[in-house]
């Protein structure tokens, strides 16, 4: 398999900490994409960590229990933003993919006379609004967030996959322990979810629209719900750290995370879950893409850190 040319750009306020364990949140990002395929998506490298999985607040669902202590041991990379249109657009154009909508003619959408049902001849294309290549996609099935991630494995010679439910949990956090990750809840301002009040006057927003997380990522809060790789149960029992490639054999849902345009406040809180089965799609759903990474990548990212962190500390002198 040919390695592809790697297209770096750094985000430097300090150094992450590289320490396995280690329980602080970054002060640095380290932003890179694949050169190929064309507009590949930015990535974030992620350090390791250990976190609070779960209901920290005691204001949430029944199935946010038990709350429990995760470790991720292994650096990754996730995309900075969710998968856009544009982005998925390009896949559907190089390999000729058929999404479940497309050949279930349908897409499950929120329509004008408020409700939430199949509509004929809705997909990413044409999920119910009006979207722009720079959209998050839609109307797309776990089924298919797994080929769009394989067909990028494939083209860029690299592991590219969905989070672990564990994995998205800690990136959205990006260590912070309460409800949000900017805080407290001030009626979706700082993300795109629901107010109540006006829903149809709701849909996905450009990515990148509300400010970053600490870890550099943006709309882990709102916008869509996102696949992970992990199978939902009501109650986590250790699949939350489970990645899966495929629904063969598989006979629980996947787990869903964020929020969306179309929820309350409550339902983009860091720990809100909910399950989809790998064939629905929806027009409040899309996904968000991962990357494993070697040894000699983060070693490569910790000298180009320490690099642009000395540059920058000299410049202030």
């Amino acid at each position: 398999m040919v390695k592809h040319k790697t297209s770096l750009f750094l985000l430097v306020a300090g150094l992450l900490p590289w320490v396995a364990g280690a329980d602080t949140t970054p002060v640095g990002v380290y932003g890179f994409h694949d050169a190929k395929p064309e507009q590949a998506p930015e990535m974030v490298l992620v350090p390791t960590g250990k976190f609070t999985m779960g209901d920290t607040e005691n204001a949430g669902a029944k199935n946010e229990y038990p709350v429990h202590k995760v470790s991720i041991d292994k650096p990754f990379a996730v995309g900075k933003y969710e998968v856009t249109v544009g982005q998925f657009g390009r896949f559907v154009k190089a390999t000729g993919y058929v999404t479940d909508a497309e050949k279930g003619n349908n897409c499950f959408t929120y329509d004008s006379s408020r409700y939430w049902m199949w509509q004929e001849g809705s997909n990413w294309r044409s999920p119910g609004f009006r979207q722009q290549d720079d959209h998050p996609v839609v109307c797309v099935s776990w089924r298919d967030a797994q080929a769009y991630v394989q067909w990028l494995s494939k083209e860029t010679g690299e592991a590219y996959r969905l989070p672990s439910e564990a994995e998205w949990e800690y990136v959205a956090r990006a260590g912070t322990e309460g409800g949000w990750f900017w805080g407290k809840a001030d009626d979706c301002k700082s993300a795109n979810c629901c107010t109540g009040v006006l829903w149809l006057e709701k849909q996905t927003q450009t990515v990148g629209s509300y400010a970053a997380n600490s870890f550099g990522l943006h709309d882990t809060a709102g916008n869509v719900w996102e696949w992970t790789a992990s199978p939902y149960h009501e109650r986590y029992n250790g699949s939350e750290m489970q990645v899966l490639s495929s629904d063969a054999g598989l006979a629980d849902a996947i787990a869903v995370r964020g929020g969306s345009w179309y929820r309350f406040e409550a339902f983009v809180r860091s720990a809100a879950r909910g399950g989809n089965w790998p064939q629905s799609r929806f027009s409040d759903v899309g996904f968000r893409v991962a990357r494993d990474v070697t040894p000699e990548f983060v070693a490569q990212a910790q000298a180009k850190l320490a690099q642009v962190t000395r540059v920058s500390v000299n410049d202030n002198h």
